[in-house]
């Protein structure tokens, strides 16, 4: 504690720039979650149901979240990292959000202090400048989600892979061991990360092959597995015959095959999304950061200084580059979370050009962060008053939606029934069951006497709603109906 206070003072200046960017970083962030103005979809009242189930009926699991390979799934990590602020807020349907709000925090003052030890101070603090405010970030933490863990343990990836090939091989262990907790959180990221090491040491240290040290990140990476491990011996190997199946052609897994030319035109714009546009939301801005990029390895042709970092820009550039290629590769659809690790791989390589210490790229430090404050970390500021009524599956429009059938019902018990585009309704599901330890009863699904429907908009099937109530629901004389905020309606009904 004595070496770390003395490093703060040493380096006051820095530490106060990025006090103010996680202050500046909570208030952006934390706005919308105090206002309950966040997401609770389908996939958080799924996953809330999982974390439930482990720690109020003490079920614990194997599995986690579903791939998109029928009988293959990611890891229950996610879900027992969910239980900690499960147990913490007892159950409050926003606690998870909260946890990934603080991770995003954390990640703004691990970019710099690890990013300091990396590279230098300069290239810390623009690392954390772009990993607080780029949208994608914020967006990240916006909810909770299995993959939005990955940008934070990127970070940590970095670090170690740094350490593994430039200072000592001894942390090849510990890079093996983030990439295979990347994996738990999303697979077809994983995956990729730890084929991609293989070529990082082939261009930038063949030597290493002959280190124990090397090799010690197989079994760091696969013991991360055991958890699935354990599920398929105990299911006939369900997951493996899958995943054999889908590569022997058998199953098309993730959606049908995609001819090379179009593949081609859709991992360019996938590439694209995931770097250039990941710090703005306006392209021009995007593209005009991307410049200094493009003008580094030139300009290091030319000046003696800049040569000795062409290693370094390779060794941060070697990530987006092999994804790109693995993915051009895969003939099925890529979607947006396989790439999701990659904007924090933009970062660090944004922030290593624009920390050069030479003449030229000085000049485009302080255009691209006066350009990045302007054009992204402003408009985002001037967001924050502006609280909406919010969307169809906004929290605060869901919690409204049950108190007021709770009030309505004036203690008395009662049904209800929902109609979502997903068809499963797990996160009303998790939210009457949150909501019933404060009214103390749960409702049913009980026809008889008084129940409710629930009924979200379809905008791609508009009658599918009626058509529910038609064949699904059938009875019941209708007493009243009330359009709600996010234009979810609910309709009171007397049963026989």
């Amino acid at each position: 504690m004595n070496k770390l206070y003395s490093h703060i003072i040493h380096h006051k200046r820095d530490y106060l720039i990025i006090a103010v960017f996680i202050i500046l970083s909570a208030v952006i962030r934390f706005t919308p979650l105090i206002h309950g103005d966040i997401p609770f979809l389908f996939d958080h009242g799924r996953d809330m149901l999982a974390v439930k189930s482990i720690v109020v009926d003490h079920k614990l699991t194997l599995i986690g979240p579903f791939t998109g390979m029928q009988g293959v799934f990611q890891s229950p990590l996610h879900f027992y990292l969910l239980a900690i602020p499960f147990i913490l807020t007892g159950g409050n349907p926003a606690g998870g959000t909260w946890m990934m709000v603080g991770l995003a925090l954390l990640g703004i003052f691990l970019c710099y202090f690890l990013g300091r030890k990396m590279i230098d101070g300069t290239f810390g603090i623009i690392l954390a400048l772009f990993f607080a405010f780029s949208p994608t970030s914020l967006a990240f933490s916006s909810h909770f989600w299995n993959p939005h863990w990955i940008p934070f343990c990127m970070i940590l990836f970095y670090y170690f892979l740094y350490k593994s090939i430039f200072v000592d091989k001894k942390f090849w262990l510990w890079t093996g061991l983030i990439v295979g907790i990347i994996a738990q959180f999303e697979v077809a990221f994983g995956l990729p990360l730890f084929i991609s090491l293989f070529f990082i040491v082939i261009l930038f240290d063949i030597k290493v092959l002959k280190s124990i040290w090397f090799w010690s990140s197989i079994p760091a990476f696969l013991i991360t597995f055991f958890p699935q491990m354990l599920f398929d011996v105990r299911h006939q190997f369900l997951m493996t015959k899958t995943i054999l199946s889908f590569l022997h052609g058998a199953s098309n897994g993730t959606g049908s095959i995609i001819s090379f030319p179009t593949r081609l035109f859709y991992r360019i714009d996938e590439i694209q999304r995931a770097t250039i546009f990941s710090v703005s939301d306006n392209r021009m801005i995007g593209y005009f950061l991307f410049l200094p990029l493009l003008i580094f390895p030139v300009s290091a042709l030319f000046v003696k200084k800049l040569k000795k970092n062409i290693k370094l820009f390779l060794f941060f550039v070697i990530i987006p580059v092999l994804f790109f290629l693995f993915f051009l590769c895969y003939s099925h659809e890529a979607w947006s979370w396989y790439w999701i690790g990659l904007q924090t791989s933009y970062y660090f390589l944004l922030a290593f050009v624009l920390s050069r210490k030479d003449r030229i790229n000085r000049i485009f430090m302080y255009l691209c962060i006066t350009l990045f404050i302007v054009g992204t970390i402003i408009p985002e500021a001037t967001k924050l008053p502006l609280i909406s009524q919010g969307s169809t599956g906004t929290l605060k429009n869901e919690l409204r939606v049950i108190d007021f059938i709770y009030h309505d019902a004036h203690g008395k018990q009662f049904g209800e029934f929902v109609y979502t585009p997903p068809v499963y309704d797990y996160a009303y599901q998790y939210l009457f069951w949150w909501k019933s330890k404060q009214y103390h009863y749960l409702p049913t699904k009980d026809k008889n006497g008084t129940f409710y429907l629930i009924i979200e908009p379809d905008s791609e099937h508009p009658y599918a709603s009626k058509g529910w109530k038609e064949t699904v629901i059938k009875t019941g004389k209708v007493l009243w109906s009330k359009k709600f905020p996010g234009d979810i309606i609910v309709e009171k009904r007397m049963g026989n």
